[in-house]
């Protein structure tokens, strides 16, 4: 019995993390961040702090917080910035306060 019961476990385990590596469908995005997630169903806004990471089809970033409004479509990460994967990176050369802007579906990322 305990057999059968740890086989079905084994079986079960790896059914939930097996998932097909690929590019993401059209308008997907996936996130994560360290520290915390806070999902404003009001103003239809995703928070992530710490450690965060952003990726859709068109570009992949990370920033130590970054703010998804989905209203306006427009992406805001802010402190240390790493720009994965973009078909453009725009940046001003007084590039101070280490923003980040993004429009989803666009291919460009800037940087203020």
């Amino acid at each position: 019995m305990k057999g059968i019961t740890l086989i079905l476990f084994m079986f079960m385990c790896t059914a939930v993390y097996a998932q097909k590596p690929g590019k993401l469908t059209s308008g997907e995005m996936k996130y994560s961040a360290a520290d915390s997630i806070v999902t404003d169903t009001e103003n239809n806004t995703i928070h992530l702090y710490g450690k965060a990471s952003f990726q859709d089809n068109n570009v992949s970033f990370q920033a130590d917080n970054i703010l998804i409004d989905k209203r306006s479509n427009k992406i805001i990460g802010t402190g240390l910035i790493v720009v994965t994967s973009a078909q453009a990176v725009k940046s001003h050369a007084d590039a101070k306060n280490r923003i980040l802007r993004y429009t989803i579906g666009e291919r460009v990322v800037t940087i203020e």
